[in-house]
């Protein structure tokens, strides 16, 4: 047994640590008493509305805050009410419901009809599942609303879509971007000399031969007008050859 007393873990109310520093139960800690916490807690801020109901008398014990905002009632409205007060054209749905709860501890339903506020029938599924300690039996209930549900579903497919989007649009750039990779190995390695102009006539790319042949380094060239730097005379050097009739201009550059 460890003699050393229990350091608090300020990130954890329930552990502490011992002279090890590993995380072990602080002492006077009760296992049962967490997890009964813990479940009241989850069954408080549930997102979807939740209800305890006593088997016996049809009680409302507990009711979370999801539930008072679905039936637009306060908490007093809804605790220690029979729960067929929100079902009254459907009890006898909602007795075949519970009572398969019981039988089979756990059961769901999407028989129990409600309308909203503007009178529009509501698409929800009720889920329950048999909760029993000492001689007690109480049905927890929770109600979800269908049409929520459809709604992610939804946001999802279209999320999914968008992923699926980015991964083909990366895998096309891979695509290309090893395309480009090659066309280089394949430029530099020609022992021809090849530039390449854009429509303007502006140096885009020359391979190694071409920048031996014409004594330019790519740096030189590229983003200059190639006709301006070797093709601004004829041969005799009298007059300066028009862009539009060189024939180092592209033809859609020429027909412009």
């Amino acid at each position: 047994m460890d003699p050393t007393p229990d350091v608090p873990d300020p990130r954890n109310s329930f552990l502490s640590k011992n002279s090890a520093g590993r995380d072990r139960p602080r002492a006077g800690f009760d296992p049962r008493a967490l997890t009964a916490e813990l479940l009241r807690s989850a069954f408080k801020h549930a997102p979807e509305p939740g209800l305890v109901v006593d088997h016996f008398t049809d009680t409302v014990l507990h009711a979370n805050k999801a539930t008072t905002v679905f039936f637009r009632k306060v908490s007093a409205e809804v605790t220690g009410t029979t729960i067929d007060r929100f079902y009254p054209k459907a009890r006898g749905a909602l007795h075949v419901f519970t009572k398969d709860a019981l039988e089979r501890e756990a059961a769901w339903t999407r028989d129990l009809k409600l309308t909203g506020p503007t009178g529009q029938p509501l698409r929800l599924e009720h889920r329950a599942i048999a909760a029993r300690w000492d001689d007690r039996t109480a049905i927890v209930m929770a109600i979800v609303d269908l049409d929520e549900i459809d709604r992610r579903s939804v946001d999802e497919q279209a999320n999914s879509y968008h992923r699926e989007g980015l991964e083909e649009w990366r895998r096309a750039e891979r695509y290309f971007r090893e395309i480009e990779r090659e066309h280089q190995l394949i430029l530099a390695a020609a022992g021809e000399g090849i530039y390449g102009v854009n429509v303007d006539g502006v140096t885009t790319f020359l391979n190694p031969a071409a920048e031996k042949m014409l004594d330019y380094s790519a740096r030189e060239l590229v983003g200059k007008d190639m006709h301006s730097v070797i093709h601004h005379h004829k041969c005799d050097g009298s007059l300066p050859i028009p862009t539009r009739n060189a024939r180092s201009t592209p033809p859609f550059a020429r027909a412009r």
